[in-house]
């Protein structure tokens, strides 16, 4: 059996665009990373992500983060036994339905969070923020489109303003990262 030296492999499956010391810093090579992504989104290693393409990422990724957000603050609210008056009239009251304990405290402690990281993820590695993101938009549209159901069968409600941003809205949304991905599924799992 043949051996190679670590020198020679790093040489030999080295990126021609950097150098040797790049290939064995770590902090260098992490660093380089960030960059290459945010470089990609600008344009410069992927081409033919678009402009639009761009900007419907961050225009996403912005509302996955301030839903996640605003879940969070009223599912803790909801976890510490604050009722929650829904616009289609039903309360999120874990005194009145058990139920609600348990969801409350699965967005607390699993969906937010994972959101919240996976929004870092994709500036820091983007290929695990883009796995992470994905994951989290299936959940978005799973707990909307239940939601949304659950309402417009058992409340009748008034489809307003109001209850479209707290009902369908995330799946809306979960949709879009979706079909995001689907498009751009070449461009950014190459990262």
């Amino acid at each position: 059996m043949r051996t190679v030296s670590p020198v020679a492999h790093i040489l030999a499956t080295m990126d021609p665009g950097r150098t040797l010391y790049e290939h064995t810093n770590p902090q260098v090579s992490r660093q380089l990373r960030c960059r290459s992504f945010h470089r990609a989104l600008r344009g410069g290693r992927m081409p033919e992500l678009s402009m639009v393409s761009r900007v419907s990422l961050y225009v996403l990724v912005a509302s996955i983060g301030i839903l996640a957000l605003i879940i969070w603050s009223v599912q803790v609210g909801v976890l510490n036994g604050r009722a929650f008056k829904n616009p289609d009239g039903s309360v999120d009251d874990w005194h009145e339905q058990k139920l609600f304990y348990g969801i409350s405290f699965a967005d607390v402690f699993v969906a937010c969070p994972a959101s919240v990281a996976g929004i870092i993820l994709v500036l820091v590695a983007p290929r695990w923020g883009c796995y992470v993101l994905a994951l989290v938009s299936f959940w978005l549209v799973w707990t909307n489109i239940m939601t949304t159901a659950s309402s417009l069968r058992f409340e009748q409600p008034r489809i307003t303003l109001m209850w479209f941003i707290v009902f369908p809205l995330g799946a809306l949304v979960g949709l879009a990262y979706i079909a995001w991905t689907i498009v751009h599924f070449d461009i950014i799992y190459s990262l």
